[in-house]
C-alpha cells in the first residue's frame, strides 16, 4: 500500500457484504475483512493513498461505507453491484442522495462489476440498463422525490473516474478521430 501511495496508483478494495464475500459465512460485523472500517483505517494511516471502496458497501454497509470515509478525501465509492437493485430504482436514488450529501457528487464513481460470458451477454446483460439508469437519473430521481442534475449524472458516469484516476481522454479521442479519417 505504501508503494501504491508513493507511485500515486489508486487501490480498489472490495466492500460488498452478504453472500459470496465473507470468508466466515454471514458475518456482517467489523471483523469481516470486507467491512469498510478497514478501508477508512487504511485511508487515515496513508492519506496520500487513493482508495476506491468497490461496491460501496453493497447491500448492508452502504451507509457505513460513506460515513467512515466522509472525512477521507483520498477515498471514493464505486457503485458496482448496485445494479442488482435496478428493480428498485428509488432505493438506488436514495442511496446516491445520501452518498452525495456525505461525500459530494465528485466521490461517486460509476462501475458495473459486469459479469461476462455467454449467460450474461446480449439481451441477458443488464449493463445497458445500468448505464441508462444514470443517463436518466434526473427523471428517475424526480419521480422518487429527489433532485439530480444531468451534470451530476455525467460526473458519476465517467468524469469523476477520469479525475480520480488522472485519465486524459482528449488524446485518445483525438487519436480515434485521426484513425477514423485515415
Amino acid at each position: 500500500m505504501r508503494l501504491a501511495a508513493d507511485l500515486g496508483v489508486p487501490v480498489q478494495i472490495h466492500t460488498r457484504s452478504g453472500i459470496w464475500t465473507e470468508l466466515d459465512g454471514a458475518n456482517l460485523t467489523e471483523s469481516n475483512p470486507a467491512h469498510p472500517i478497514h478501508v477508512s483505517r487504511l485511508a487515515r494511516a496513508l492519506p496520500s493513498l487513493k482508495l476506491v471502496l468497490c461496491h460501496a458497501g453493497y447491500p448492508h454497509w452502504w451507509q457505513a461505507a460513506a460515513q467512515l470515509i466522509a472525512d477521507c478525501p483520498n477515498c471514493v465509492l464505486d457503485v458496482s453491484n448496485w445494479n442488482e437493485r435496478l428493480t428498485e430504482p428509488h432505493e438506488i436514488v436514495a442511496r446516491l442522495a445520501a452518498w452525495r450529501s456525505l461525500l459530494g457528487i465528485e466521490r461517486i464513481l460509476f462501475a458495473s462489476d459486469q459479469v461476462s460470458g455467454p449467460r450474461f451477454t446480449g439481451a441477458r446483460s443488464n449493463l445497458g440498463k445500468w448505464v441508462a439508469f444514470f443517463r436518466d437519473l434526473p427523471a428517475i430521481a424526480h419521480a422518487a422525490g429527489y433532485r439530480f442534475t444531468a451534470e451530476e449524472a455525467s460526473r458519476i458516469l465517467g468524469r469523476n473516474a477520469q479525475a480520480f484516476y488522472g485519465l486524459e481522454l482528449e488524446p485518445f479521442v483525438h487519436a480515434t478521430e485521426k484513425s477514423n479519417h485515415s
